[in-house]
């Protein structure tokens, strides 16, 4: 592929955060690593005498790259916050704390977004004919399997 292919599914992708599900999630997750790998390190790796020779050519394509991989990393941060939001709700986290005050508005705001996670999990885990499969098997291994993977890929540089 070249670089204005990669560009053109970054943006692509990039404008389709609204949705989700784990194709998708997981299709962010494998165009995050295969920009930053292939890419952006690919480029500064060559050292400055190389950017500085080829950065007129470079500069907008290696600018563009860079824009949309810290989309796909706030976006991977975005997805990580939801799936613990959801969990939270299944597990009972801050349901009752004991505690006979009234729960301040931040806290009713977060119980609401952790509902509505929850929520939207069961929507994706129905639409995506995973009711034989459990959330945790089609949803948090794999992202974790993903982030445990450009983890390692990270450490090795």
């Amino acid at each position: 592929h070249n670089v204005s292919f990669v560009v053109e599914r970054c943006r692509s992708t990039c404008a389709g955060f609204h949705k989700k599900g784990p194709k998708v999630w997981r299709s962010e997750q494998l165009l995050l690593t295969d920009t930053e790998s292939e890419w952006i390190r690919q480029f500064y790796i060559q050292g400055a005498g190389h950017k500085e020779n080829l950065w007129p050519y470079w500069k907008e394509p290696i600018c563009a790259l860079l824009r949309y991989w810290s989309m796909m990393e706030a976006r991977t941060k975005q997805v990580l916050d939801f799936l613990r939001l959801a969990a939270e709700e299944r597990c009972g986290v801050g349901t009752s704390d004991g505690n006979s005050d009234a729960p301040s508005r931040a806290e009713r705001k977060l119980r609401e977004k952790r509902k509505k996670a929850e929520k939207a999990i069961v929507d994706i885990m129905g639409r995506n004919d995973n009711s034989f499969q459990d959330a945790c098997d089609a949803l948090y291994e794999p992202m974790a399997e993903l982030l445990e993977e450009r983890a390692k890929m990270r450490s090795l540089w």
